[in-house]
């Protein structure tokens, strides 16, 4: 596995700033949204080419203690996908699964301000790339005949009748 940096953005709304620095892996910059009094912001879409991905993470400065929750989303089968809302550490990498591997193409964000309201520092994001080969079993209860066994790997089942056969000879 390895954290990839999304490679593009959407604002719909055009209320964040400085998007790209959301995705430079360098701490010292961030997009920013102002966000009023008891209040969400608005989302901003990161996106990247589909990819096998498992967990997100992020990196927020809240700036001010008015930013207190984040709605996080992920894009997959077709429709967003919610991963998490609540509150999150400042100033630190929070990672989210995503319950299962999934191929994803974006992910989404916005911010919630308290009563006080102020700005948001998104200052890093990234996706969690399952890669080729990286094997998860998962343990299951089969019916199979005798002859016939098999494992469920990847959402994947791969029958290992031919080896049965011979472990019989």
């Amino acid at each position: 596995m390895a954290w990839v940096s999304p490679t593009g953005f959407v604002d719909l709304d055009s209320e964040w700033a400085n998007e790209p620095h959301i995705y430079d892996n360098d701490f010292d910059t961030q997009g920013t949204n102002t966000i009023g009094g008891n209040s969400w912001g608005s989302f901003v879409e990161l996106t990247i080419s589909p990819i096998s991905c498992d967990k997100l993470r992020f990196y927020c400065d809240w700036v001010s203690i008015g930013i207190n929750e984040i709605d996080l989303d992920v894009y997959y089968g077709g429709g967003w996908h919610d991963v998490y809302q609540g509150s999150y550490a400042d100033d630190e990498w929070v990672e989210k699964p995503l319950g299962g591997t999934y191929t994803v193409s974006a992910a989404r964000a916005k911010f919630h301000a308290g009563v006080v309201g102020g700005a948001v520092y998104f200052r890093e994001f990234e996706f969690n790339e399952v890669e080729a080969g990286e094997e998860r079993l998962l343990t299951a209860t089969c019916s199979a005949s005798s002859s016939t066994t098999g494992s469920l790997i990847l959402g994947k089942i791969e029958s290992l009748t031919a080896m049965s056969a011979s472990a019989n000879q």
